[in-house]
């Protein structure tokens, strides 16, 4: 157990540390090309909208079931109304970086099950359940313009995120205990956008974040001000 969480700490620092050098790689670039570029603008936007996770009521039923517990009844509620604000730099016309805050919002898990020993139960209770989080992204957009007013997108990028979850009892609405997790993964995403006036643009979005071991993607639509 000590040597998967080493193995795992070890990676996850690799992973930010190759993420940063390239990001640096990215920022110095931008500014290596900004004296030939006269289409340069910063923009700020925000994006509401639909998020779903990958982790089925099936998926957490079986995971329970192989510690012991007998689960009777599992619903999962992950459909929510997530929520981002972003910052970007046109480096050209069709490249962008980005970074921003990201909130994917709250799943809710209600279960029933037999079990002999309740401590046991809400203690893997507590460590199966589907992830979300919310924290900061950084990455980079690419544009390409189908007319003048209409462009298709792409992006990726890291996410820094953070999840806290509880887990409470039905019967006596008591909190039986807190947990949290957190992690640096990547997300990606690929889209459109409209332009509406000079400086304002209407974007659709799908992306799909990674949380360790799960999924999370959302549908948004959003604004974006260009600032000229």
């Amino acid at each position: 157990m000590k040597q998967t969480k080493i193995k795992k700490t070890v990676d996850r620092l690799s992973f930010m540390i190759l993420s940063s050098l390239l990001f640096a790689a990215a920022f110095l670039y931008s500014f290596s090309v900004l004296a030939a570029e006269d289409d340069t603008a910063w923009y700020i936007g925000t994006a509401l909208g639909q998020v779903t996770s990958d982790r089925t009521a099936a998926d957490l039923r079986n995971e329970l079931t192989t510690t012991g517990v007998n689960v009777t009844n599992i619903t999962v509620d992950d459909s929510r109304i997530g929520w981002k604000l972003n910052v970007g730099f046109d480096v050209t016309s069709n490249v962008a970086i980005e970074a921003g805050y990201m909130d994917l919002n709250d799943v809710n898990v209600e279960l029933n099950a037999v079990v002999s020993d309740p401590g046991l139960f809400f203690n893997n209770a507590k460590k199966i359940h589907p992830n979300s989080a919310d924290g900061f992204t950084l990455g980079s957009v690419y544009r390409y313009n189908i007319t003048d007013n209409i462009d298709l997108t792409g992006s990726v990028g890291v996410f820094n995120w953070e999840g806290d979850f509880n887990t409470q009892s039905l019967n006596t609405n008591q909190t039986i205990g807190n947990d949290g997790n957190k992690g640096t993964d990547l997300y990606f995403g690929v889209g459109g956008g409209y332009q509406l006036s000079q400086d304002v643009t209407l974007s659709i979005e799908w992306e799909q974040y990674q949380l360790d071991n799960d999924k999370a993607e959302m549908w948004s639509i959003g604004l974006n001000y260009h600032f000229k």
